[in-house]
């Protein structure tokens, strides 16, 4: 496995954050980094870089967001991105994969799956996707980390 780290930002209910513990358990070497924490000078340490975050309004949460445009101008040549959400979102995946593609960048894949939401109104109707991600949803993740970067 090259060195890979994987930047992310893990708010709302935690559910990023829960599904990256679940890969980091299975694969330990993997450095996970908060993106507050995180140095742009540091993405020339890693061979592969991760973005991660729930996603607000089809976009990743400011920090990772602002932290990806970085990598977009950086050395670094391979991204791939994970993501929770209220639902899955195709179009996002492709405006997501379509940048980071016309930059130059490799795209090594995609994971999307559903996390527990109580933005907005949804909190007055006790919120979506309760008890998600499950552990399905951590299988589908470690699996996606499997075949997209470990063995890619």
């Amino acid at each position: 496995m090259s060195n890979v780290c994987i930047v992310y930002s893990s708010t709302h209910h935690g559910n990023t954050e829960k599904v990256l513990y679940k890969i980091k358990e299975k694969y330990p070497e993997t450095v996970l980094i908060k993106a507050v924490d995180f140095n742009p000078d540091d993405f020339k340490r890693y061979d592969t870089v991760g973005f991660a975050s729930g996603i607000f309004y089809f976009k990743f949460a400011k920090p990772v967001d602002t932290l990806f445009e970085q990598a977009l101008a950086s050395g670094v040549q391979k991204l791939f991105f994970i993501y929770t959400a209220g639902a899955v979102n195709a179009g996002f995946e492709k405006t997501l994969r379509k940048r980071t593609e016309q930059n130059g960048k490799i795209c090594l894949g995609i994971f999307g799956c559903k996390g527990f939401d109580t933005f907005g109104p949804l909190k007055l109707i006790g919120g979506l996707n309760k008890g998600r991600p499950n552990e399905n949803d951590f299988k589908n993740a470690i699996d996606f980390f499997e075949k997209n970067i470990i063995n890619a």
